[in-house]
């Protein structure tokens, strides 16, 4: 029996090994050692054998040029040698990775999930979650996760950390923003209260204030929040936008305007660039471009909060 160091397994040249494959294919047997000259009984014996010979790197060479090509699942590149591996003990895993090394990197198969589920499912996990998260197991593990966490943070490397992270999160917010991936949470600064809209229909519109709600629901076939104005520290979301006149609006009370000075010069600049017309709403001209009558019931509360928001709104 074979074992030991009774044999030297040698490192081969490519060049070698690639002529050991061509005696191979040309003998026509599947269980022919080109190294030896022999022919087996089994696979196993077969194996065996040849990498009794070779050293890993060798042998992984001389067993990828026998299979067949294969490609990434996910980009359909064609897989190299890299991607191969003939025993799990030369690398770790036996056979072929599904993806390229660079791939596996971006973590593809991410793409690649389904992640549409049924409400029946989705209801089942968040259950299962919630009834885990109130075990015994649940709330120890997330005490320990805690307090690694908060160990971690206090160290240099947790600090470079999180200041890595949030400036990867602030690129890509800005990024998903400005391609109108998404818009950003709907937030009542001014009013700190509801600022909402219903049709007749029964559907309800949210807004940031009173006076975007009370201006759309007169302007109805104004696009709102859709123009982003990219500059190099944020990324400004515009109020509304007329197509058929081809206006930006931006509404803004007066003791707004130097305090969001930034955004108000980068909307301009971008009008001026781009051939729109930039208005200004503000107290002094809100009422122009709001039907009062149209005001009734439930909304009747917007038109009303918007007036005492501002006691020098002029009619």
């Amino acid at each position: 029996m074979r074992g030991g160091n009774r044999t030297d397994r040698k490192e081969y040249t490519r060049e070698y090994i690639e002529s050991l494959v061509d005696s191979y294919k040309h003998n026509k047997c599947k269980l022919y050692n080109p190294l030896t000259g022999k022919k087996y009984k089994d696979y196993k014996q077969w194996f065996t054998n040849i990498v009794f010979w070779m050293d890993k790197p060798s042998a992984n060479y001389f067993f990828y040029l026998l299979e067949p090509p294969h490609y990434s699942q996910y980009s359909g590149i064609p897989l190299t040698e890299e991607s191969f591996s003939y025993s799990d003990t030369y690398k770790g895993w036996k056979g072929w990775k599904k993806y390229t090394p660079r791939e596996i990197e971006q973590r593809v198969w991410m793409k690649l999930r389904n992640y549409k589920k049924t409400e029946s499912e989705k209801k089942r996990i968040k259950e299962s979650l919630i009834e885990y998260n109130q075990s015994d197991k649940g709330v120890s593990q997330r005490r320990c996760k805690s307090k690694r966490m908060k160990s971690f943070y206090n160290t240099v490397e947790g600090q470079q950390h999180k200041r890595n992270c949030s400036k990867k999160s602030s690129k890509t917010l800005k990024r998903r923003i400005a391609n109108g991936e998404i818009t950003p949470n709907i937030t009542n600064t001014w009013t700190h209260w509801n600022a909402k809209i219903i049709l007749d229909s029964g559907a309800e519109r949210k807004f940031r204030s009173s006076w975007e709600a009370c201006f759309w629901y007169c302007n109805q076939h104004c696009k709102y929040e859709n123009i982003r104005v990219k500059t190099e520290k944020k990324v400004y979301v515009s109020d509304f936008y007329d197509e058929t006149t081809n206006t930006l609006y931006e509404i803004k009370p007066r003791n707004r305007y130097n305090i969001e000075i930034d955004k108000m010069v980068s909307l301009q600049n971008y009008c001026d660039e781009h051939g729109i017309a930039f208005r200004w709403i503000n107290e002094e001209n809100i009422l122009q471009y709001i039907d009062e009558s149209k005001f009734t019931g439930i909304n009747l509360e917007q038109l009303n909060k918007m007036k005492q928001a501002y006691g020098n709104i002029k009619n």
